[in-house]
């Protein structure tokens, strides 16, 4: 969903992020930026028979009772393990429940120590930028 709904956005982002780069003295020199769009396993619709695929995922389930976000800790897990099996990652480009969850990555990578009830382990290097949006 998240790619159909940047497509128009990509060769902008793509410009800026190469422009911005060269400017960065400390960065590498970087000649291409790759788009990926990893999906969560959580399903969007909390009621869907396992097994079941509606195309429509999410990075956890707010539970108004306790104020939590089911299945948070476990969707953290899992992009902190993608950005190390992908990367590095220069940024995050999120939607919704995922532009939460790419500023809670960023903040993560910046502290470089757990926080709250999130503990990890990764040698991802802090996020230069991540782009948080909702229609």
């Amino acid at each position: 969903m998240l790619q159909c709904k940047t497509e128009f956005m990509i060769p902008q982002v793509r410009d800026t992020v190469l422009k911005a780069l060269q400017q960065d003295s400390s960065s590498e020199p970087v000649g291409t930026v790759e788009f990926h769009y990893p999906s969560s396993n959580w399903p969007a619709k909390l009621d869907q028979p396992p097994g079941e695929s509606n195309h429509m995922w999410t990075w956890g389930h707010c539970n108004t009772a306790d104020a939590r976000i089911r299945g948070l800790e476990q969707s953290v897990d899992d992009i902190l393990r993608y950005l190390d099996e992908n990367g590095p990652f220069l940024g995050i480009i999120g939607f919704s429940m995922g532009a939460a969850t790419g500023v809670i990555i960023a903040s993560l990578l910046e502290k470089r120590y757990s926080i709250g009830n999130f503990q990890f382990n990764t040698d991802h290097p802090p996020l230069k930028f991540v782009v948080a949006f909702k229609d």
